[in-house]
C-alpha cells in the first residue's frame, strides 16, 4: 500500500513539473514563432527593395519611370507583377514615393496577413531603415 502512495505522488509531481514547463515554455515558443516569420518578411521586403531597384534600371532604358503616383500601389500593374516575380514576395506592395538622387525607392510598404514591413531611405544617414509591425485584429464590426 505504501509503494501505491508513493508511486501516485510520483505522477503527480511528474504532471505539475510537465505543465509548469509547458506554460512556461509556450510564450517562449510564441516570440520564437513571431521573431522568424517577422524575419521572413523582412527578408521578402528586402527582395522587393532590390527588385525595384533592378527595374528602376532597366525601366532607365526605356525612358519609363518605376513610380506612377496615379496609381492605386504607386506602380503600373505589369511593374508591380514584375516586382512580386523577381522577389517572390506574396503581399501587398505600396510605392509611397521614390528618390530620384538615389535611384531607389523613397519610401514603401509590404503588408501580408500578420506583418507589415515598412521602408524608408533615410537621405541624411544615406542609408535605408526597416520597421516591421505585427498586425493584429482589434476588433470586427459588422461581422457575424
Amino acid at each position: 500500500m505504501h509503494n501505491k502512495i508513493n508511486l501516485s505522488t510520483g505522477f503527480k509531481v511528474l504532471i505539475i513539473i510537465i505543465l509548469l514547463c509547458v506554460f512556461c515554455l509556450s510564450p517562449a515558443a510564441y516570440c520564437y514563432d513571431n521573431y522568424t516569420r517577422a524575419r521572413f518578411v523582412l527578408d521578402d521586403a528586402k527582395n522587393i527593395q532590390l527588385a525595384m531597384r533592378l527595374l528602376s534600371i532597366q525601366y532607365y532604358g526605356q525612358d519609363r519611370n518605376i513610380y506612377q503616383p496615379g496609381e492605386p500601389y504607386g506602380m503600373a500593374e505589369d511593374t508591380l507583377n514584375e516586382i512580386e516575380y523577381l522577389s517572390g514576395a506574396t503581399g501587398e506592395i505600396t510605392l509611397v514615393y521614390w528618390n530620384y538622387d538615389k535611384a531607389l525607392p523613397g519610401k514603401f510598404f509590404y503588408q501580408t496577413d500578420s506583418f507589415l514591413a515598412v521602408y524608408e531611405y533615410d537621405a541624411k544617414r544615406d542609408e535605408p531603415e526597416w520597421s516591421i509591425y505585427r498586425l493584429k485584429k482589434v476588433m470586427a464590426l459588422g461581422e457575424e
